[in-house]
């Protein structure tokens, strides 16, 4: 995993508060021993004329 620089992180956090959401599903398994697995996702959200940022993200 590469290494992000500070200045990168707070951009991507501010981004993730103002465009993005995070979830958290819980997912009823019976294979599991808790019978139950949490899933967690990060989506953020961007008009199809501003997709540059995503693929800065992304990458």
């Amino acid at each position: 995993m590469k290494s992000i620089e500070k200045i990168k992180l707070a951009y991507i956090a501010g981004f993730l508060d103002g465009d993005g959401s995070i979830f958290f599903q819980i997912i009823p398994r019976k294979d599991y021993k808790l019978k139950f697995q949490i899933r967690t996702s990060i989506a953020f959200y961007q008009d199809k004329d501003n997709l540059g940022i995503l693929s800065w993200l992304k990458n």
